[in-house]
């Protein structure tokens, strides 16, 4: 059956998975335990995977996958799209066409019949060094302080101090952002740190509610960031390889 969601949480939806691919390219798969959409950038330094409840759509009868273009929908669900939507996929259709519905509102576009020889990679599941969780406000500044000044930003968490910092430099400029304590909703691990590029964070960061909590787990080559939103149970994890790394696996 056809997926039902309100425009306004739609758009949130929408906007924060079409940063991963430059393309906005997604896979979107309704299964038994969801609906979820997958996503990654082609020199494998960044992969999406955003679960959601089955809350969002009427019924959950039908198991299948197609590849879509978000960006096209994106924009019809910004300027025309009011109250509740209702999107068909590629394989409830005759021709393999994705449809957006909304009070009288039709568009339809192509599904992407062939994934431009895409090979979804499975999610990474290395042990956490450390992480931490921290309230929005805080990690917006860092991000918008370290896209100012560098292309790169170094993440360090220290649980034994509860500390945890947000640095980047460029040329004989430098600064540092610590997180005060009243803003780290939680934090584990050994002290470790990462480096990672910035402009992933800059493009994700916008599309996040101002009462979001982030978490991030740093591993092995690579940053995990989680966050909730924008209905209950409905997570976003967004890989992100360490700086002339890849996302392992």
């Amino acid at each position: 059956m056809p997926l039902q969601i309100e425009a306004s949480r739609l758009k949130r939806i929408l906007r924060a998975a079409r940063v991963v691919h430059t393309d906005s390219e997604c896979r979107v798969h309704i299964g038994t335990d969801g609906i979820r959409l997958q996503s990654f950038r082609r020199d494998r330094t960044i992969y999406l995977d955003y679960s959601l409840p089955h809350s969002v759509k009427s019924k959950c009868d039908d198991l299948d996958s197609a590849w879509i273009k978000l960006r096209p929908i994106k924009r019809i669900v910004d300027n025309g799209c009011i109250g509740e939507v209702r999107i068909t996929l590629p394989f409830e259709t005759p021709d393999s066409a994705v449809i957006v519905e909304s009070n009288g509102l039709v568009y339809q576009s192509q599904s992407l019949t062939a994934p431009h020889g895409h090979n979804l990679p499975t999610p990474p599941d290395s042990k956490t060094v450390s992480s931490c969780s921290i309230r929005h406000l805080p990690f917006k500044r860092a991000v918008r302080m370290a896209n100012w000044l560098g292309g790169e930003v170094e993440i360090q968490i220290t649980p034994d101090a509860q500390r945890v910092a947000f640095t980047a430099s460029h040329g004989e400029e430098d600064f540092t952002y610590v997180v005060q304590p009243d803003n780290i909703e939680a934090i584990h691990g050994s002290t470790t740190k990462l480096t990672i590029p910035i402009h992933v964070l800059r493009d994700f960061t916008p599309t996040l509610p101002t009462n979001s909590i982030i978490a991030l787990r740093i591993k092995p080559h690579y940053l995990l960031l989680t966050v909730e939103f924008p209905i209950p149970d409905a997570e976003l994890r967004l890989y992100i390889a360490e700086r002339k790394g890849i996302i392992p696996g």
